[in-house]
Parts: C-alpha cells; sequence; structure tokens
C-alpha cells in the first residue's frame, strides 16, 4: 500500500497497484469486507467516485480503479491494447489478485461498458452489477442508427476516431478544452465540481499517455465490437441500473432498450433530475441506491 503521490482531497483513503494481465493499476479503497470495484469513464479518473468510497467503505471494501493508460495506471502502446475485452481481463484479474473471489462492480459510462464485458465473459468474478448513465453497445448502437438526434448527442464518438487531432486539440493548455466540455456543463447543479475536483482531474488527465488512452477506448470499440454482427452474450448477473434522464450524451431510450440484453434481473431507475454525471450530482440518493442494491 502506498501513499497518494499528489495528495488528492480525500481523507481516510488508501492508495495502491494491483498487477494484472501484464500491467499495473493504480487503485484507492477505503474499507473492509466483500470487495465492491468502481469504474470510472473517460475523461475521468478513480476520482469520479470520492463521493462513493467512504460511503460504501463502511459496509464494503470499496476500490475504486484507474483504467489502462488512465493518471497512474499503466499505459500501452497501440489502439488494440485497449479493446474491451483486454480492459475486462484487467478487472478480472484485478478482482482475482485483490484476494476475493467474486466482487460487485460499479460502472458510469464507459466504465459500465467495461464492467458489462466482465459480467458477460467472466460471471464467476460478478456478484452484482450497478450501471449508471451507462449504456450496452447493442443499444446505442441501435439508438445511433435510428435517431439523429443521439448522433448528434454523441457527436465527440465520432470526432475521436481521426488520428492525433484530437490529442492535439483537447490537451491544449492543460486539457482545459476537454475538461470545459466534460465538467462545466452550466446545466450542472452548483458545485458538483469544485476548482478543487477540476485541477485534480487535470493533473490525472496531463500525464503522459492519459488523453489517448480515453481515446483509444472510443477508437478500439469502434473497429473491433461496435459492428460485430455476433448475438452478444447475455449478462446474468443481478443488475441495477440508474439513469440520470438529462444526459447530454445518452438518451433515455437507450436504458429503454437495454432489457433484452440480461438474462438476470435487471432494475431500472429513472432520476427525472439528474443528469450524466449522476453520481456526483446527487450523490446521496445514488449512494443509498448502490447500498441498498448491494445489501
Amino acid at each position: 500500500m502506498t501513499s497518494h503521490p499528489g495528495d488528492a482531497p480525500v481523507s481516510n483513503l488508501k492508495y495502491g497497484y494491483v498487477r494484472t494481465n501484464n500491467i499495473r493499476l493504480h487503485y484507492a479503497e477505503c474499507g473492509r469486507g466483500e470487495l465492491v470495484l468502481l469504474i470510472h469513464g473517460f475523461p475521468s479518473c478513480w476520482y469520479t467516485w470520492r463521493r462513493q468510497l467512504p460511503v460504501l467503505g463502511e459496509r464494503f471494501r470499496a476500490v475504486a480503479i484507474d483504467l489502462r493508460g488512465v493518471n497512474d495506471s499503466d499505459s500501452m502502446p497501440l489502439i488494440k491494447n485497449y479493446r474491451l475485452e483486454e480492459l475486462a481481463k484487467d478487472v478480472a484479474g484485478a478482482i482475482r489478485t485483490l484476494g476475493q473471489g467474486q466482487a460487485s462492480l460499479v460502472g458510469h459510462d464507459w466504465g459500465g461498458i467495461v464492467a458489462q464485458r466482465v459480467a458477460a465473459e467472466h460471471p464467476k468474478f460478478v456478484r452484482k452489477l450497478v450501471l449508471i448513465n451507462s449504456p450496452h453497445i447493442r443499444a446505442w448502437r441501435r439508438e445511433l442508427i435510428m435517431s439523429p438526434t443521439q448522433i448528434f448527442k454523441t457527436w465527440p464518438f465520432f470526432f475521436f476516431q481521426i488520428p492525433r487531432l484530437p490529442e492535439l486539440l483537447l490537451s491544449k493548455d492543460a486539457c482545459k478544452p476537454l475538461l470545459d466540455y466534460a465538467f462545466k456543463d452550466p446545466a450542472l447543479p452548483p458545485g458538483t465540481f469544485t476548482h478543487k475536483d477540476i485541477d485534480y482531474l487535470r493533473q490525472a488527465l496531463t500525464k503522459p499517455g492519459s488523453v489517448s488512452a480515453g481515446l483509444n477506448w472510443y477508437r478500439s470499440v469502434w473497429r473491433h465490437q461496435f459492428w460485430q454482427i455476433k448475438r452478444a452474450p447475455l449478462i446474468r448477473s443481478d443488475t441495477m441500473l440508474l439513469w440520470g434522464q438529462k444526459d447530454r450524451f445518452y438518451q433515455r431510450a437507450i436504458a429503454e432498450r437495454m432489457d433484452r440484453y440480461f438474462g438476470g434481473l435487471l432494475r431500472v431507475h429513472f432520476l427525472s433530475d439528474g443528469g450524466h454525471w449522476l453520481h456526483e450530482e446527487k450523490s446521496e440518493p445514488v449512494n443509498k441506491a448502490i447500498l441498498d442494491f448491494l445489501s
């Protein structure tokens, strides 16, 4: 176990590294007991769970990882290194290496997509699954085909496919364009992201390879998974989907059509006054829902 090199503004957390799938992942943790693994999306890192870790840590061993390439986790050089199956192997290996045969997974946005792949391909490692504004790839693809509105909402997904240019533009001025677009939405409740929060997220994004790693997730899924014709394996883990209806990037229709990809119990809860960063905007009701479901 190590202290965090950057003195992140969260108290009572421990920090460490886990070796899995031939790489090293950084993590923050709190508490003891059954393992709950929290997986972030882009352009975030473990820090997105700062409001969940202390609460979940009262009943569980809550561990928030940095996915490969992000913040203090190891980077890989090629787009194919960021394929969903590799990220899923990272998570499954982390569960095994952290000393427990199973974990409940909590994933937001892209982190939820990774969690779904773990549940589908490595079901023995997954006790329960919590998704927060995280689409199933097939439901997302269908909505992109059927709805011009969804194309407009997720235009960055297409922009990210361009080589090198997104890195160049998004990394300018210490990643200010990326931080502003993601975290300074005027529709967010006041105080959702403080100056201290933005400063820490900037530190994570400006580490070598972090922006490229996040973009490579989207490039890889476009090339290797998004247009696959073969039927996706059903997810049989008991699952709760929390969905903020004011999401800037995904339409509600995606969440409404996800049940066809789940063979186990799927509970869907819509929060009318929440947006894409639901666990940041509405941390108290989200924390309660997660605790009730996992307990």
